[in-house]
């Protein structure tokens, strides 16, 4: 929280006492011993022998950078909840963001968290096995959901033929991307080496590609390096508009469910104007990365005023 000082009232999007115009606000090697290729990064398996993901699965990355368009309502509408601090009652008022992947100002905060806390979770379990898993367009269905195909019928038949081939399911993370051409595959973050030739053979007798990948992670303090080189914000945000980017296995949490610190009413009236409003009996307030205001704290209710 950051205190306030007198002053002409400003707008919430940015510091100081004139508005803007126009709105407001603001290197691994390869796992030679167990077998894989001595390539430098674990190999690629596929009709042409290549050698690297980046060389002959290039296809499988999007080129251009996602594009994404801000969300109508986002930001728009206020949280407000009133707290008893010191003996005096505040109340506090919360921007409302969408928290949408196919939003510009929610979408790269969000791949950004999920891919700290995929850091932080194979981390803590040993992750150190990065998968990636790609399709033969020839092989789906004409009629076919790609999304249920690949990881409702492809890879969770694989994760069987995983269980069957080891005695016990495997700990996973997967991440799901899109290529231009609008092709999903996986990349999976799993807890042992699996032989690459068994992983290109069974992937695609069950109806996925030849083309896969695993690459072993020898520095689990690292795991955030080379996930900034995979997992992109773009691959994040590659998939369309409602589409769960991310699985695991069971008993993993990403995300820890927060408590409420206390009752939130939900007001349509906009958040800048609830600002304006209160700035003069504002005690603190926070600001986003940008600069924008996403909560403040009053004295007074700002709906009475």
């Amino acid at each position: 929280m950051e205190g306030r000082r007198g002053g002409t009232s400003p707008e919430p999007g940015r510091r100081g006492p004139t508005p803007p115009q126009g709105g407001v606000g603001g290197g691994p090697k390869s796992d030679a011993a167990h077998g894989a290729p001595r390539n430098g990064w674990g190999g690629c398996a596929g009709a042409a022998g290549a050698a690297s993901l980046d060389s002959s699965c290039k296809h499988n990355r999007n080129s251009e950078p996602v594009r994404l368009k801000r969300n109508s309502n986002c930001g728009i509408y206020t949280l407000v909840r009133r707290k008893d601090e010191d003996g005096q009652v505040r109340h506090v008022c919360l921007r409302v963001k969408c928290k949408s992947y196919s939003c510009s100002d929610c979408g790269p905060r969000k791949a950004a968290q999920l891919r700290k806390a995929i850091a932080a979770k194979a981390q803590e379990l040993d992750l150190t096995r990065f998968l990636t898993l790609t399709l033969d367009p020839s092989k789906i269905p004409a009629d076919a959901d790609l999304v249920q195909y690949v990881r409702g019928e492809v890879w969770a038949k694989f994760r069987v033929y995983l269980k069957r081939k080891y005695g016990k399911v495997i700990v996973y993370i997967a991440v799901l991307e899109f290529t231009e051409a609008g092709i999903p595959h996986l990349h999976v973050l799993v807890d042992r080496y699996i032989p690459q030739k068994w992983i290109s053979d069974s992937w695609s007798a069950l109806g996925g590609g030849r083309i896969v990948y695993i690459e072993r992670l020898y520095n689990v303090h690292k795991i955030a390096h080379y996930l900034a080189k995979y997992l992109t914000k773009d691959v994040i945000l590659s998939a369309p508009a409602g589409v769960r980017r991310w699985t695991v296995s069971r008993g993993i949490k990403l995300f820890e469910k927060r408590k409420s610190t206390g009752e939130w009413v939900f007001h349509r009236l906009t958040f800048d104007f609830l600002y304006v409003l209160a700035w003069r009996d504002l005690v603190a307030e926070e600001r986003d990365y940008d600069g924008q205001v996403r909560c403040f704290t009053t004295n007074r209710d700002p709906l009475a005023v």
